[in-house]
């Protein structure tokens, strides 16, 4: 059975996850107009602990190049609790909000994400 597809009008672009959390941006493929993909590393503040998110436009994959972080998250109302490091990817399909929680004494320096941004028509 085939899903339907999310409302677009809902969901927020690449661009517009910026103004979420507190994150600073530390290189971006956007001026290479790259057909279908931006590829971003951000510096991820470590005085963030939670936050909600709403649905993305495009499939989102968070590879997080950090110390261990215990992450509680949630998608479609089911929570997830594990320990991410370098090297474990986080996807989130577009269309699909999210919620982050990081264990606060987990954070003690800046962790750096590197954030990819898959238009859905790229993979389908």
């Amino acid at each position: 059975m085939l899903k339907p597809k999310p409302a677009t009008s809902n969901l927020i672009s690449p661009l517009e996850l910026n103004q979420y959390g507190k994150k600073s941006l530390m290189m971006s493929s956007r001026q290479m107009s790259w057909k279908g993909i931006v590829v971003e590393q951000y510096q991820i503040s470590p005085t963030l602990s939670e936050i909600e998110l709403p649905a993305l436009s495009d499939h989102w994959l968070n590879l997080p190049m950090t110390q261990p972080v215990h992450l509680t998250q949630k998608h479609d109302g089911r929570l997830h609790e594990s320990t991410i490091q370098k090297g474990d990817c986080i996807f989130i399909p577009a269309g699909l909000p999210s919620y982050w929680r990081c264990g606060v004494n987990d954070i003690s320096q800046p962790g750096l994400h590197l954030y990819l941004y898959l238009k859905p028509e790229l993979i389908e």
